[in-house]
């Protein structure tokens, strides 16, 4: 397997330890091994004004993983699978690769991240004349991100939503604010937005084969770990609010700058099966970035989700 196809993720993640969190089932004198298997996917639409929308999508790799976790840290490893789940033909064959960390202390949540997928195939829009899927091979979206959370409640624990150190004992919910620093990255070596498009708008905007995003922001929300009957538990975090953005929009002969505002929002779910010495949980995480424009903009969901299974000893 050549080594682009791996998926390498080293993460570290730590745990704080509180004596009188009686809100959940704590495990951090205990040796959790664990396995996951799950895909990373970050599909995105350009929207032109009185146009329709341009599909862009990634083929998808799973991937596998292996982690231990003790006290306050843990490591995790992992690779992808070399299959592509969609056809070759249609959605081309893509490159993914992910690291990131975790950091839980107290009341607060930093998570630091970088995604990169390379190689992208345009779906059908009839209403443009395209093909049904054009595939893009150097089409490349890159994100960095910088997060963290402030939770309300100093009783609840993302732990807990997660169910790897910690599982739900009581039902609890907390309102939080989060603070969002992102870089987002779309490149190509020919213009992203097909000529088609660009000379149907007017717009020399439209012709462009790089973007980056810079933004700031802040979003609130709320997040709930609730307790099903006997050892079943789900839970999750929603957040809206809004960035302030700087956009870049280049060409091969031009640049133009950008400062504006922009909404966002995402969600976390948790959900499993989770009792003293084993577990196994569901998670799926969705971040939506906006970049808009004159005349069009551009939306991004980063997805993620995984099926870990694991045991304490």
């Amino acid at each position: 397997m050549k080594t682009y196809t791996l998926l390498f993720l080293f993460c570290f993640s730590f745990y704080s330890f509180s004596q009188s969190d009686t809100v959940n089932e704590i495990y951090y004198n205990n040796v959790v091994v664990y396995s996951d298997l799950g895909y990373y996917s970050c599909p995105f639409d350009v929207k032109v004004e009185n146009m329709g929308t341009l599909k862009y999508r990634n083929n998808i790799k799973p991937f596998i993983g292996l982690g231990i976790v003790y006290k306050w840290g843990g490591l995790r490893i992992g690779s992808l699978i070399n299959y592509s789940l969609k056809g070759l033909d249609n959605y081309g064959y893509t490159k993914i690769f992910k690291i990131g960390t975790e950091f839980f202390y107290k009341r607060y949540l930093f998570e630091l991240t970088y995604y990169s997928l390379k190689g992208y195939t345009l779906m059908d829009n009839s209403l443009l004349g395209l093909s049904k899927f054009t595939v893009l091979d150097d089409l490349k979206f890159q994100s960095y991100s910088f997060n963290n959370w402030f939770f309300t409640n100093k009783k609840f624990s993302h732990h807990a939503l997660k169910g790897i150190k910690q599982a739900v004992k009581n039902n609890s919910w907390t309102f939080y604010l989060k603070n969002t620093n992102a870089i987002t990255s779309i490149q190509n070596s020919t213009p992203i937005v097909p000529s088609v498009v660009s000379n149907l708008v007017h717009s020399s905007l439209m012709d462009f084969n790089s973007i980056k995003a810079i933004e700031l922001g802040l979003l609130g929300g709320f997040a709930y770990a609730f307790k099903l009957k006997k050892h079943f538990q789900i839970g999750g975090m929603l957040g809206y609010g809004g960035v302030i953005i700087k956009r870049d929009l280049s060409s091969n002969y031009k640049t133009e700058n950008y400062i504006g505002l922009s909404p966002r929002y995402d969600f976390h779910i948790y959900a499993g099966y989770n009792k003293k010495k084993m577990f196994l949980m569901n998670f799926l995480d969705l971040e939506q970035r906006n970049i808009q424009f004159s005349n069009f903009e551009i939306n991004s969901n980063l997805i993620s989700y995984r099926l870990v299974v694991g045991y304490r000893f």
